[in-house]
């Protein structure tokens, strides 16, 4: 907007993560009310930008990225993982267990649509940004450091479609992503806590609010400390290599669950469950490899040390505490649904499936569109 800006992101970025902070602090019926009003503003303003930049697409921009692909495969490996990094964390929505009614039905249909929704979302801006971008300009968007203020410079988008673009993203887009950083974290901290798996002190309550505060506080202090290096390529790759990590863990725990409770009640079974679990094994260990960051890896290997250290010290021989094991058992038997909330669940998930499996479609036609024109 050619406003005068000479503050520190990083001063920018800490106040933002604390204000976050703060409001996980007061609970997270606070929380999801924020979450819930960002995300709305986001997808306003961005139904309004699409609009405002549909009329400049130039779609012969697609064939000069397509012919690039075989040409580096690390190159692209990285590439995939950096957007990968960008739209994951759905899956905390498991965090969130407890506050919601029916978990065992309704997270896993979450769960069954959300990659659909993630691909969708991801490759709509994808399509856009690509098809606006001069293709002399193409090249820069691998080191752009914001891509798509990049893209519409480029193009002589100024003015009102780049505010428009900056407001979705900062108020929709970033604040909405900032938001669950605190409440996923803090709350698998409180859960580890309460089975014997972190210190105590993270699974205290607060006697107001009833959030893990400690946990909540904790991951404040990490948040800003990371943001305070600047370093958000290195980040990326540390987090992307740590959640890729905790993914195969999750996996490998999957099947061994299969195997050693058979016959435990499951209301909802994954399909093609175990082939699944192999499958996406192999595929994030390639990628982990092929886009192997050598600066964030001596970190994720010293972090790694720590927690094996932490592990084999405080945790493999100690008990997981009876009052969490009752807890458990007591989530495990959870009420059925009556007939009528039975139908009116299997309604809402129909309309959500088939929502999902629709921008799924539409996004990659959009982009064979771009291609073949």
């Amino acid at each position: 907007m050619g406003l005068p800006n000479n503050i520190d992101p990083r001063i920018l970025a800490g106040a933002l993560f604390v204000l976050f902070v703060f409001i996980n602090y007061r609970g997270i019926a606070i929380a999801g009310k924020w979450q819930n009003a960002c995300m709305f503003f986001f997808w306003g303003a961005s139904l309004v930008w699409f609009a405002t930049v549909i009329r400049e697409m130039d779609f012969t921009n697609f064939s000069y990225v397509f012919a690039g692909i075989p040409a580096e495969i690390t190159a692209f490996a990285k590439c995939v993982l950096m957007v990968w990094w960008c739209f994951a964390g759905f899956e905390t929505v498991v965090g969130m267990g407890a506050e919601v009614k029916f978990p065992q039905i309704t997270i896993p249909r979450a769960l069954t649509i959300s990659p659909f929704i993630v691909f969708g979302v991801n490759a709509l801006f994808q399509w856009f940004l690509l098809g606006i971008t001069p293709p002399e300009a193409l090249a820069g968007l691998a080191t752009a450091d914001a891509p798509f203020a990049f893209s519409m410079e480029a193009a002589g988008l100024v003015g009102i479609p780049l505010v428009i673009l900056c407001l979705g993203i900062t108020f929709g887009g970033d604040f909405s992503t900032m938001n669950p950083c605190v409440t996923g974290p803090a709350r698998y901290m409180y859960v580890m806590a309460n089975d014997g798996s972190m210190p105590k002190a993270f699974g205290k309550l607060h006697p107001k609010y009833n959030s893990p505060y400690i946990s909540v506080l904790t991951v404040g202090v990490i948040g800003v400390a990371l943001i305070a290096t600047g370093s958000i390529a290195v980040l990326a790759a540390m987090c992307a290599f740590c959640q890729m990590t905790c993914y195969i863990i999750g996996y490998i725990s999957y099947l061994m669950l299969q195997k050693k409770e058979p016959n435990l009640h499951r209301p909802y079974k994954v399909p093609f469950g175990t082939f699944g679990a192999y499958f996406s094994i192999a595929t994030y260990a390639i990628l982990a490899l092929l886009a192997l960051d050598m600066n964030a890896l001596p970190y994720n290997i010293g972090f790694d040390a720590i927690c094996i250290i932490y592990y084999f010290a405080f945790v493999r021989k100690r008990p997981i505490p009876q009052e969490s094991v009752d807890i458990e058992l007591l989530t495990l038997q959870t009420v059925e649904p009556t007939a009528q909330e039975k139908i009116a669940l299997d309604k809402q998930y129909l309309r959500w499936k088939y929502a999902g499996y629709i921008v799924f479609a539409v996004s990659l036609c959009m982009f064979i569109v771009g291609f073949i024109l």
